[in-house]
């Protein structure tokens, strides 16, 4: 198993998140309840789930990145790469695997835009545009240091494992590139 290491700061960030959007929920619960007196029923409660739901999902999704940022991991089966992120897992099969190589994160591979996941300070996670390439899965906590490139049908999956030599060697004894 290769851990990908995650900065402290996106952990103080979520944990901050979480205490702050948990004081927000008190007080605008607080004046939803005054405010729905006057509706029926249903509707009342209606609108207390959905404005509660709504105010713990951020809560709740700071948890579980707190969570996945500490178990983010990769591991290589006899026939495939697996990806662990919290409660994400990304499996990439030998067979689709065009190239294994390490990198840096300039050049074609230099971050242009995040599409869709997370970009906080300390690590990126998820779909990205990158200079040379139209769309890249990333799985990065230090964004300076050597990452692994995995191409598999043409696209990179960027992983920044704690042992990037030795993870690429560990692919290679397994495929036949």
């Amino acid at each position: 198993m290769y851990r990908i290491p995650v900065g402290k700061f996106p952990i103080v960030l979520d944990a901050v998140l979480i205490v702050s959007f948990l004081i927000v929920f008190f007080f605008i619960e607080r004046r939803l309840i005054g405010a729905a007196e006057g509706l029926p029923p249903a509707v009342h409660w209606v609108v207390m789930f959905v404005v509660g739901t709504a105010l713990l999902a951020i809560p709740l999704f700071s948890i579980h990145d707190i969570y996945a940022a500490r178990t983010m991991h990769c591991k290589v089966e006899p026939d495939k790469v697996v990806v662990k992120w919290g409660l994400y897992q990304r499996e990439i099969r030998f067979e689709e695997i065009d190239e294994v190589s390490l990198t840096q994160l300039r050049g074609d591979y230099k971050i242009k835009l995040r599409t869709f996941g997370i970009g906080e300070p300390g690590y990126k996670i998820g779909w990205f545009k990158l200079a040379g390439y139209p769309k890249a899965l990333l799985f990065v906590g230090n964004t300076s240091g050597p990452i692994v490139c995995i191409k598999s049908k043409g696209t990179p999956i960027l992983l920044g494992v704690e042992k990037p030599e030795q993870f690429v060697k560990h692919i290679k004894d397994r495929i036949e590139l």
